[in-house]
């Protein structure tokens, strides 16, 4: 029998407390991880000072693990399809049951693996998604390339003529290894998007930390 362990996590827009079930036993996506909470933190901040609207925004989240920022949006009342590999899919819908009541938009979850086609996400090639979360996703080597792929992608479609916006967080690590992972993800989305780090000053107060980065992606195409 699987055992799991919770964690809560209060939103400051609506005064919403999610209830977030983890696997006591498991790979890198069975937790909440510190990167993923400041991203939602971000998120319910920016919605709660009217700079980023979730409400009715269409959402992706990446590598969404437990579904916890996926939740966050939908939460906010954005419609959010929560994407992670098959084996993940489970515990994500196992999330969003419990939270469902508590949710002003809509969620789904999904299994996807990065570097697929998107016509498994996008239903229609002029339409894509206003937001695109992703949390420590940039943590294999061997999945760098199929990760690059997909925020490509998913920059280059247009919702209704508004470009993707994407979110990413990460954080730092000691490992060499980590920290050329982050530095080559960077070099090579630079020559097909616009990337700008967001300032730590936009952070919701009580998630700041200085070992953890949120960059927002956009096409570089007009």
């Amino acid at each position: 029998m699987e055992k799991y362990f919770s964690r809560e996590f209060q939103l400051t827009s609506n005064d919403v407390n999610l209830e977030i079930l983890q696997h006591t036993v498991g790979d890198v996506g069975c937790v909440v991880w510190d990167a993923a909470l400041v991203l939602g933190a971000y998120l319910d901040h920016m919605n709660q000072t009217g700079q980023i609207p979730v409400k009715n925004r269409r959402i992706l989240e990446l590598g969404s693990g437990t579904g916890f920022v996926g939740l966050v949006a939908a939460a906010l009342g954005g419609d959010c399809l929560m994407t992670d590999l098959p084996e993940m899919v489970p515990l994500i819908k196992r999330n969003l049951f419990k939270n469902t009541p508590l949710l002003q938009g809509a969620g789904s979850a999904k299994a996807f693996e990065w570097g697929s086609d998107m016509s498994g996400l996008v239903s229609h090639t002029d339409k894509g998604f206003d937001i695109v979360l992703a949390a420590d996703c940039i943590y294999y080597k061997e999945s760098l390339n199929a990760f690059i792929k997909t925020i490509e992608d998913l920059s280059s479609h247009s919702n209704e003529g508004t470009k993707t916006e994407i979110f990413i967080s990460y954080e730092d690590r000691e490992s060499e290894e980590k920290k050329t992972l982050i530095a080559d993800f960077f070099e090579r989305i630079k020559k097909s998007c616009c990337v700008s780090k967001v300032p730590y000053e936009h952070y919701r107060n009580d998630f700041r930390c200085e070992d953890i980065h949120i960059f927002k992606i956009t096409s570089l195409k007009p």
